[in-house]
């Protein structure tokens, strides 16, 4: 699937969120309201202008301006609670490399 040229730009926004050390990391939602953390995707919703839902994954409407699969956002979630850091996810981005869900983080294959 190819991007189109608003999602390449909104990836390109994210992963400048994702650098800007301006989040703290968390795990298991896209924002933790209780410590103020956030999963990447969160840092994708927020970079988009919009505010993150206390749940662990984006809505469709979020996933399609980013361009990404349920697998694809599946696979970042993976990522992030696994314990890459934000600018080791923001590299993978834009590597277009982005895993699928099921497969090994660590390794790079199916389990």
């Amino acid at each position: 699937m190819s991007l189109s040229d608003i999602q390449i730009e909104n990836r390109k926004k994210w992963c400048e969120a994702l650098r800007s050390g301006s989040f703290k990391q968390g795990k298991g939602q896209l924002v933790t309201a209780r410590d103020n953390t956030y999963c990447c995707l969160g840092v994708l919703v927020t970079s988009l202008g919009r505010t993150p839902e206390c749940s662990a994954y984006l809505t469709q409407s979020e996933a399609d301006l980013a361009g990404l699969k349920r697998g694809e956002q599946q696979g970042l979630a993976q990522l992030n609670d696994s314990g890459k850091t934000f600018n080791e996810i923001a590299d993978i981005i834009e590597s277009n490399a982005i895993p699928l869900w099921g497969i090994d983080v660590s390794l790079g294959i199916a389990p």
